[in-house]
């Protein structure tokens, strides 16, 4: 057991390993008067080549897995499904799929040791049979088909194939309606073992809550299962710098076309397991579009936009995209006044200090909500493997030039431009 302080927000954690490997957070947060639970595991569908529990070569698996799986996690043998007993114990239940994770969470007052037990049994017991996986995959076709025809993951997806050649994003985490036909019982089972294993899961817990005795709740659960480690052997993506394709256009069911500018920034390998790394990322994103810096303002005053900038960072691997969009009647001047802007920043030393302090105080302000404190300890965790309890201090006592030194490692040179147009009729 550690109990380790969080510097800034003045609160404080334990991190414990069980005895078969699975790692425990506990975050008590005694301001609260309910109670959050995460259970996490290492698996989306970047993992799509790997050795399988007890194999001994690669192995390519469907995409779409990580998706199947957390649906059926959520089906009992007694034919009932979890949401019926949370919807019963709890304020709130979910469960969502990334490329990198799988998580499931509920938020409740009540039932503390009830919901916990249910929970991790959900998750550790999976019911398969040939029937129920059939039947799963016509829920998920119907999924698929409602959410391929929406104009937001259309142009998603269509953003992951220019600027990604190796990574396994389009149609990544649902999978194409012929992954989907494909996955077999079996094949999750294959999975489920070497992913849902306790050295490749963490449980989150953040609230009103006695850190002994959740511990305690968690011990008596997992020692009374067996449960297998392994150490997982997944292949790693062999990304090139370079665009999959530079410029394109596609049409949608919009009313005024839109257009994207895209970088693809390869990370600097003494940056790629730095705690700072996404926050440097979100501020250069912010120089761009958000409202207090003014520059979306300049644009549409500029005629160069007609309404408001938008634009997104995310990271893929050792790589950060950024994308910037707008509606504009002059794409060329809109692409090239972004370039010019993302290399030529215009910030100084004042501006990153309010910038800092204003990211301290909306973590501080936040930190009542047990989600959003699991959140931040996942922030970290998700981009360097661990949470870095002294995030909070290091963003505090950075600097601008620390910023400075980080922005000028970065190239923009891989960028490319995408034009959403109103679809013919």
């Amino acid at each position: 057991m550690s109990k380790i302080n969080i510097p800034v927000l003045n609160m404080y954690y334990y991190k414990d390993v069980l005895d078969n490997g699975l790692t425990v957070y506990t975050i008590p947060n005694h301001n609260s008067d309910n109670y959050s639970c995460y259970y996490y595991t290492r698996f989306g569908d970047y993992f799509s080549e790997f050795v399988p529990y007890n194999g001994k070569k690669y192995k390519k698996h469907h995409l779409g897995i990580a998706h199947f799986l957390e649906h059926k996690m959520f089906e009992m043998p007694d034919g009932t499904n979890a949401d019926l007993y949370f919807g019963k114990h709890a304020l709130y239940n979910n469960a969502y799929t990334y490329n990198n994770k799988t998580m499931f969470l509920f938020e409740a007052r009540k039932y503390q040791k009830e919901n916990i037990n249910y929970l991790l049994n959900m998750v550790d017991n999976l019911y398969l049979t040939e029937e129920n996986v059939e039947k799963e995959k016509g829920i998920i076709l119907s999924e698929q088909r409602m959410g391929a025809n929406r104009n937001g993951r259309i142009i998603a997806r269509h953003i992951d194939y220019m600027l990604l050649k190796t990574y396994p994003t389009i149609d990544c985490i649902i999978g194409s309606p012929d992954d989907i036909k494909s996955i077999s019982k079996k094949e999750l089972e294959e999975c489920f073992k070497t992913f849902y294993n306790p050295q490749n899961m963490a449980f989150f817990v953040a609230g009103d809550v006695d850190h002994e005795n959740i511990l305690k709740i968690i011990n008596e659960n997992q020692s009374k299962k067996e449960r297998h480690n392994y150490k997982i052997d997944a292949k790693k993506h062999d990304e090139p710098e370079e665009l999959n394709i530079k410029k394109d256009s596609i049409e949608v069911f919009i009313n005024v076309p839109k257009s994207y500018c895209l970088f693809k920034v390869k990370i600097p390998k003494e940056y790629q397991k730095g705690t700072l790394t996404g926050y440097y990322f979100s501020y250069i994103r912010d120089l761009l579009v958000n409202r207090l810096y003014g520059y979306s303002q300049e644009l549409i005053d500029s005629k160069i936009i007609n309404k408001e900038l938008n634009g997104e960072c995310y990271q893929c691997d050792d790589y950060e995209m950024f994308t910037f969009s707008a509606n504009t009647d002059n794409e060329k001047k809109f692409i090239d006044e972004i370039k010019r802007k993302i290399n030529n920043l215009n910030s100084n030393e004042e501006m990153y200090d309010l910038y800092r302090q204003d990211t301290i105080n909306s973590i501080i302000k936040s930190s009542d909500n047990n989600s959003e404190l699991i959140n931040l300890i996942m922030l970290s965790y998700d981009r360097i493997g661990e949470f870095d309890p002294q995030f909070l201090q290091k963003t505090k006592d950075s600097s601008y030039s620390d910023f400075l030194k980080f922005y000028k490692s970065l190239s923009f040179e891989n960028n490319g431009v995408l034009t959403v147009l109103p679809k013919s009729k």
